[in-house]
C-alpha cells in the first residue's frame, strides 16, 4: 500500500486516496525485542550524556534517526503536527537506497506510524459524515466546525474537500494552534482542495484552553474535532476540558475526539524517537477514554450518544460524541 508524501519532507503534492486500513503486523512482532533493546541502549546512552556533556546527544540510535531521514523528521518534530505530516503522508518506495529501505521499515511499517494512518482515515470519515449530516439534505445548512490543536488539520480539510464537492455550500472551519508554521501547511491543504475560503487560522496555545474557551463558544461550532491533544493531558485536566467543551458545542452538535492506548511500542517510541517524553504522554485504554466521556456527561454507559472506533492495531481509538 502506497502513501502520499508530505511536500515539506519529499516535494511532493499532498494526496492521500487511500482508504484502507493498514494491518501489517508479523514482522514488528518478531523485531520486538530489538526495539525493546535499542530502548534500554537510548535510554543509557541519554544518561550517560547527561552525566558527561550535560545535553542530549543529537542522534538517539544509529539504526533508526541516524540512517532513516524519515525517522530523523519524525523525531525531531515529535508530538507535534510536524512529525504527523511526515507519518500521514509517508509512501513507501520513494526513497532510493539503503536510507529508504530503512525508512519504509520505520514510518512506513512500525505499528504505532500504520495506526496512525488508520486514526487518519477514522478522523476523515467520521467528519465528513458530521458534516453531511449538520448541512442537511440541501446541503446548505451552515456548518462550523472548530479543530482545537489543530496542526495542519489534514484530515478535516480533506473531509470538508470532500463534502464540497458534493454539495455542501456553507461550510466554514476554525483551526486553533499555537505554532503558525502548522496554519501556513493547513492553508496549502486547502488551497489544494478547493477549500481555501472556508479556512480561518487562529492562534492560540491550547495550553490555556480555559481563556481558549470563550472564542470557541462564540463560534456556535456544529462540530468539535479533537485528535491527539488529551494524550497529554491528566485525567482531572481532560475530564475538566471535556465538560467545558461539552457546554461550548451546540444541541445535537458532534465532538470528534481521540486516544492512544498502551501498547508494545510505546517504551521505544518514547526512547528512541521522543515521542511521548516530553510533553509526557498518557496512554489510556478504550474503557479509561470512555470513563472520562461518561464523567464529562459526553456518553453515558449505554453508549447512547458515543461511539468509539478502535483501528486494527488496537493502538489508537476515536470518538464520536454528539451532545443531547
Amino acid at each position: 500500500m502506497k502513501h502520499a508524501t508530505s511536500a515539506r519532507f519529499l516535494g511532493l503534492p499532498f494526496t492521500r486516496d487511500v482508504q484502507e486500513f493498514e494491518k501489517r503486523v508479523l514482522l514488528y512482532r518478531l523485531v520486538l525485542p530489538l526495539l525493546w533493546l535499542l530502548a534500554c541502549w537510548v535510554w543509557c546512552k541519554r544518561r550517560i550524556w547527561h552525566l558527561l556533556f550535560q545535553t542530549e546527544p543529537s542522534t538517539n540510535s544509529f539504526f533508526v534517526d541516524g540512517v532513516s531521514p524519515a525517522s530523523r523528521a519524525v523525531k525531531d518534530g515529535a508530538a507535534t503536527w510536524k512529525a504527523l505530516d511526515v507519518v500521514y503522508n509517508y509512501r513507501a518506495g520513494v526513497r532510493p537506497g539503503f536510507s529508504g529501505v530503512i525508512d519504509d521499515f520505520w514510518v512506513g511499517g512500525i505499528r504505532n506510524a500504520q495506526a496512525v494512518r488508520n486514526r487518519f482515515i477514522i478522523v476523515k470519515q467520521e467528519v465528513l459524515a458530521a458534516v453531511l449530516e449538520h448541512a442537511g439534505p440541501d446541503g446548505t445548512r451552515p456548518v462550523v466546525i472548530a479543530s482545537l490543536a489543530s496542526g495542519s488539520a489534514q484530515a478535516v480539510l480533506e473531509a470538508v474537500g470532500v463534502a464540497t464537492k458534493q454539495g455542501c455550500t456553507n461550510i466554514t472551519v476554525h483551526l486553533f494552534d499555537w505554532d503558525r508554521g502548522a496554519f501556513a501547511l493547513a492553508r496549502r491543504i486547502a488551497a489544494q482542495y478547493g477549500v481555501e475560503g472556508s479556512l480561518h487560522c487562529r492562534p492560540a496555545n491550547l495550553k490555556r484552553m480555559m481563556r481558549l474557551l470563550p472564542r470557541v463558544e462564540e463560534l456556535k461550532p456544529n462540530i468539535i474535532e479533537m485528535c491527539g491533544f488529551l494524550d497529554y493531558l491528566t485525567d482531572d485536566e481532560a475530564e475538566s476540558l471535556l465538560t467545558q467543551l461539552r457546554k461550548k458545542l451546540q444541541r445535537g452538535g458532534t465532538f470528534i475526539t481521540c486516544h492512544i492506548h498502551p501498547n508494545a511500542e510505546q517504551w521505544f517510541l518514547r526512547e528512541v524517537v521522543n515521542w511521548g517524553r516530553s510533553p509526557w504522554m498518557h496512554y489510556r485504554s478504550r474503557a479509561q477514554l470512555l470513563h472520562l466521556l461518561v464523567a464529562a456527561e459526553f456518553a453515558a454507559e449505554s453508549m447512547e450518544a458515543t461511539r468509539l472506533f478502535t483501528e486494527p492495531h488496537q493502538i489508537h481509538t476515536v470518538a464520536v460524541c454528539t451532545r443531547i
